[in-house]
């Protein structure tokens, strides 16, 4: 266990997410005014997820900051935020970042199994697409149960095992038509495909139910999908956004309907 979160923590370490979204040089102003452009561009519902404008004068965990481009905005909007992450580059990116903003940082590192905090310390915990890539999630899970007040909220995205990015782009594409589900399990092609840097040590996909199991001990717990990748993949690594052929011919209210059951966004809320 511990040998593979040293893994994680050096694979995230040297890439964070978000990490190649800008040419500007690392740690720059521009460079987190594209990561930022990027992000809410490719992933609009992130807003809608996150709600930063409604957190104002409440106490805001994030659990995994990366380049801190969420952060900052739960930061803006007059949230009492304290962020963590197991790695060191993301603690000092996302510092480095609110610091240009002239926003009050409170980061460390810290693992998302034992966090440092007292019980009932939080009105709001926040991870985006982190605890998919924890060894334990289900304690993780628990951890943030214990340090939210009674009905505080847990705003948790996880990848979704039935989606369009898992079924078709990963396992069917890259596991049966290029022969890799041969010589690798498909968790291992999961970790291959599913990041922007390819090779992640552990990341993993959900189902309903696997996450209802997950959040059994919350008083309330409701789950939305978001995000199919629609993007020609010659062009996305060029930061060009040209839709693959099938998601220009669909309407938006078809598309955004087809997110609702096969994004590869797993959003979970639940009430402490």
């Amino acid at each position: 266990m511990h040998e593979l979160k040293e893994k994680i923590q050096e694979y995230w370490n040297d890439v964070p997410c978000g990490w190649t979204h800008s040419f500007a040089p690392k740690g720059s102003k521009k460079f987190f005014k594209e990561v930022e452009e990027h992000r809410y561009f490719v992933e609009p519902h992130i807003h809608e997820v996150a709600q930063f404008t409604r957190h104002k004068g409440k106490k805001v965990l994030e659990i995994g900051v990366g380049l801190g481009t969420d952060h900052r905005h739960f930061a803006a909007n007059g949230a009492i935020t304290i962020g963590i992450d197991l790695t060191a580059k993301a603690v000092q990116m996302t510092r480095k970042r609110l610091r240009l903003y002239g926003l009050v940082d409170r980061l460390c590192n810290a693992d998302a199994e034992r966090l440092p905090f007292k019980d009932n310390s939080f009105d709001v915990v926040y991870s985006f697409g982190v605890l998919l890539s924890v060894p334990r999630t289900d304690v993780a899970i628990e951890e943030i149960r214990r340090v939210l007040r009674p009905g505080g909220t847990a705003i948790i995205m996880l990848y979704n095992k039935w989606s369009v990015k898992y079924l078709y782009d990963i396992l069917f594409k890259k596991g049966i038509l290029k022969g890799e589900l041969l010589h690798c399990s498909p968790i291992d092609v999961l970790g291959q495909h599913s990041e922007a840097n390819p090779g992640s040590p552990l990341i993993k996909a959900y189902t309903n139910r696997v996450c209802r199991t997950l959040f059994a001990n919350y008083q309330t717990m409701e789950i939305k999908k978001y995000y199919i990748y629609k993007w020609r993949e010659p062009e996305y690594k060029k930061k060009r956004y040209v839709p693959r052929f099938l998601y220009r011919t669909l309407s938006p209210r078809v598309f955004s309907w087809l997110e609702g059951k096969l994004g590869w966004h797993m959003v979970i809320t639940a009430k402490a």
